[in-house]
């Protein structure tokens, strides 16, 4: 009797997140090579999008014991939740520090362009 390869799956499916895993570092590293002289908040956000898209296509793939390690309660969040904000975190945190830093590019006669009022223009 001739048997398919979903006997064997799981192996396919480490294989698959490892490679993620691998192909989203190696593409940290290129990304991280081109914006090495990019302001600090732009390196954040591409580590940001790298990581939360390497999570998006792994959650994507939905395997069963993916499935079962993001369903774990960490505190009052899922496993899924904390990878996931994390992620947008990452790519929030760095907009913060980008409107902050051109904010304070502009100087005190700026200010009035923005709504944000979070960070300030004075040292």
């Amino acid at each position: 009797m001739v048997r398919g390869w979903y006997d064997e799956r799981q192996i396919v499916q480490v294989l698959f997140i490892a490679a993620i895993t691998v192909i989203g570092a190696v593409a940290l590293m290129v990304l991280s090579a081109l914006v090495r002289r990019a302001p600090f908040s732009y390196r954040i956000a591409v580590a940001g999008g790298v990581f939360l898209f390497s999570f998006i296509i792994i959650r994507a793939a939905s395997f069963h014991h993916v499935d079962q390690f993001l369903g774990v309660q960490v505190g009052f969040f899922r496993m899924n939740h904390l990878l996931e904000i994390g992620g947008i975190g990452l790519i929030a945190f760095a907009a913060i520090q980008a409107y902050c830093s051109k904010r304070k590019q502009l100087g005190p006669a700026g200010p009035q362009q923005f709504l944000w009022r979070g960070c300030s223009s004075e040292p």
